[in-house]
């Protein structure tokens, strides 16, 4: 395995494990909650329906993101703390 693999395999393992994490940004600090896989069942609308189903009132939006050397994609959902 390349040293970008590892790295990203211990990033998710970081991510599922613990579920959420804060990304900083300028005007706020949004949290950033793992919800699964995306594609095959669960697909760009699916990922949309979980986080809004998941923080609502938190003002939550998603992304399935594409991590490179994934092949998968990933259902993120960024929302208020």
């Amino acid at each position: 395995m390349s040293l970008i693999s590892q790295t990203l395999l211990i990033f998710l393992f970081l991510i599922i494990g613990t579920g959420s994490m804060a990304v900083a940004s300028k005007n706020a600090t949004p949290c950033l909650t793992y919800l699964g896989p995306c594609g095959g069942s669960c697909d760009q609308k699916c990922c949309d329906d979980k986080c809004i189903k998941s923080f609502q009132g938190q003002n939550p939006y998603s992304i399935c993101q594409l991590l490179p050397g994934n092949p998968g994609r990933l259902c993120n959902c960024y929302h208020d703390c």
